[in-house]
């Protein structure tokens, strides 16, 4: 706007700054880059969108399925059931200690503890400062014996000297000879007792005057001689069926000795016991075998020794015993373990393969396909002995074509 203008309109020319040449260059370098990122994505998508028909196949192929294999075992193919079983000592018994006569009775010292092992001729307890002894016998001590007594009891006596390795000769079988006297004096002196006695008159004297001439009776003054005479007392006597035995349970120091005093033992032979359903007992016999497992995984065969029925009225299950022919672990005593009887058993020691391994070819041979180490798979004609429960127990002629450990396609 000319001067005049603005002096006869009464405006004032303004006059704008320029804008800085930097400002435009850098939104130029910015249109630039935009454009540019544009122009990249548009041709991902592009690629994204426009693929080649080989690529589509490609994507749409699933990719190959791996062999599913599973791996050779070895073991018994049985219908099995399971039982918890406790293991402890067969046959035990409690044996009556017998009381003092005519005197309170104590038990005044153990002589072997729980757990120990009585042979013939053990000290296991002291009844009033004196021992008890246990023998092999069939029946318990009846009477005190002494020197000169006959009978079945004092043959029992005997016996039981001869299995502790004293000496009695046969010559005096039956009846309490002095041989059988010395063998009784030894067995308390092996043990730091004083054999038994009683007092008893031995004689009978007369005396008179006989410097006099005066008869012998007339006058006479009787007088009587005493001697120790052994005996046996049948209170320091106790006898078992069977010896060597373990000792299970004693009277404590300072029980008063009754009819309900004993002392318990066991036969040395460990047995496990388990309980089981009545339902499942009718399928076991003494012939059933099957395995004892423990915490540690430790596995002992076994077979059925014995079955006791189960109570119908109340539903107390039964109960199996179970032995081992080489005997149990004695750690064993006191702990419960796995037991897995064999109902039925289909094979025994056999290879085990999950049934959908085998396969029958044309001609109805079974097979295999077994893994090679490089990876390959190839087909193994095997005999199937038998199935149980999707698993198959097999047999090859040639024991290294198949081994325990070998991977078997199953799908």
């Amino acid at each position: 706007m000319s001067t005049d203008l603005a002096a006869h309109t009464g405006l004032q020319e303004v006059v704008l700054p320029r804008r800085p040449r930097r400002r435009r260059t850098m939104v130029l370098t910015i249109l630039v880059i935009v454009a540019a990122v544009g122009t990249a994505t548009l041709g991902w998508v592009a690629a994204l969108r426009f693929e080649s028909p080989a690529q589509r196949a490609a994507a749409a192929t699933a990719p190959a399925a791996l062999p599913v294999t599973a791996a050779v075992t070895r073991g018994i193919l049985a219908e099995q059931i399971t039982a918890t079983a406790a293991i402890g000592y067969a046959n035990s018994t409690a044996v009556t200690v017998l009381p003092a006569s005519g005197s309170t009775s104590v038990v005044t010292a153990q002589l072997t503890s729980p757990g120990a092992t009585l042979e013939a001729g053990s000290p296991v307890v002291e009844v009033n400062g004196r021992p008890v002894f246990v023998l092999p016998g069939q029946f318990r001590a009846y009477h005190d014996l002494r020197p000169g007594d006959t009978g079945a009891d004092v043959s029992q006596l005997q016996e039981g000297l001869r299995a502790a390795g004293l000496a009695v000769p046969k010559r005096e079988d039956g009846t309490f000879g002095t041989a059988t006297a010395a063998a009784v004096r030894t067995l308390y002196r092996d043990h730091g007792f004083s054999a038994p006695t009683e007092t008893t008159p031995s004689a009978t004297s007369t005396t008179g005057d006989s410097s006099s001439g005066t008869p012998a009776d007339a006058g006479a003054v009787s007088a009587t001689a005493t001697a120790a005479t052994l005996v046996v007392p049948a209170t320091e006597l106790m006898f078992v069926a069977q010896l060597p035995a373990i000792v299970v349970g004693l009277p404590a120091v300072g029980t008063l000795v009754d009819a309900d005093t004993t002392v318990t033992v066991a036969s040395t032979t460990l047995v496990a016991h388990a309980d089981v359903a009545t339902s499942l007992l009718t399928s076991l016999s003494t012939d059933t075998r099957g395995t004892l497992t423990d915490a540690a995984g430790t596995s002992v065969d076994v077979q059925v020794a014995a079955l006791t029925p189960g109570d119908s009225t109340t539903g107390a299950p039964g109960s199996v015993e179970l032995t081992a022919s080489d005997g149990l672990p004695q750690a064993w005593v006191g702990l419960a373990v796995l037991a897995t009887l064999n109902l039925t058993v289909v094979a025994d020691d056999a290879l085990l393969v999950p049934s959908r391994a085998v396969g029958f070819d044309g001609a109805g041979q079974a097979q295999v396909t077994v893994e090679q180490s490089d990876g390959s798979f190839r087909l193994l004609p095997v005999t199937e002995l038998g199935t149980l429960a999707g698993q198959s127990a097999i047999a090859v002629d040639d024991p290294d074509a198949l081994q325990v450990g070998d991977q078997v396609q199953v799908g």
